[in-house]
């Protein structure tokens, strides 16, 4: 595994990891990579044809397409129990739907579903992603051509911090929980995002044997109406004389 150029850990106050600021390998045939991925989201902003909702969304002013069903390593070694728990119900979706197709193997990747968000510059409002599980998180890569020393900073409003974010690097994020944005750029530079997420409704739609909410409930609650019928089946003493 490539040294990595910097990380750190941003803990609570129990000392419990909330966030991961992942860095980037020190390989220049990675940045080589992410330039490169770069330059083909940019040709794909050039060429699709995009939505309404899809240039303009609550999050902010730049085109964007969501792939998947609703990074592998740096997400299982901050939290070995989640990434099992994501990479299980993930597994556990393909295996009971099997034309769904996986955004990466299955060693590089226990999300579900990723955002391109094609800029050209990459700027979010402050938001949550309420959709999103909870008390999992999200892994955020950030691609373009702008200086991380003047813009393009990650914002977690609820901890009141600014933090530098490089192109080419990946921060994971519990994005349901803490309020979130990033700082705009010149307006000569270019800036993308990637980002991996697996929406909480799967774990729903899991933990429930592939049926939803509404349906659990319904069943509960005809469950109860039996048992009431059934207590009422038995009949009364006096209906026993004759």
């Amino acid at each position: 595994m490539q040294r990595l150029v910097y990380r750190a850990h941003i803990v609570d106050k129990e000392d419990r990891v909330v966030a991961v600021l992942g860095g980037r390998p020190n390989d220049d045939k990675y940045l080589r990579l992410t330039q490169d991925a770069a330059a083909e989201i940019e040709r794909a902003r050039v060429q699709l044809r995009f939505r309404p909702e899809q240039q303009v969304g609550r999050r902010g002013d730049f085109y964007s397409a969501s792939v998947g069903p609703s990074f592998g390593g740096l997400f299982r070694a901050w939290n070995p129990s989640v990434h099992m728990h994501y990479a299980t119900v993930l597994d556990t979706l393909t295996h009971e739907y099997p034309d769904l197709r996986r955004n990466f193997e299955r060693r590089f990747s226990a999300f579900a579903a990723a955002t391109i968000n094609f800029g050209p510059s990459t700027v979010t409002l402050p938001h949550i992603d309420a959709l999103n599980l909870a008390w999992g998180c999200v892994a955020i890569t950030a691609l373009g051509d702008f200086n991380p020393d003047l813009g393009g900073h990650l914002v977690l409003w609820d901890l009141r911090l600014i933090i530098r974010f490089p192109p080419g690097s990946t921060i994971l994020i519990p994005s349901a929980l803490l309020r979130h944005s990033n700082i705009g750029m010149d307006s000569n530079e270019r800036r993308y995002s990637f980002t991996q997420y697996s929406a909480a409704g799967l774990f729903r739609w899991v933990d429930n044997g592939f049926r939803t909410d509404r349906t659990v409930e319904e069943e509960f609650r005809a469950r109860r109406t039996r048992w009431a019928m059934g207590i009422n089946s038995f009949r009364a003493f006096e209906r026993y004389r004759w």
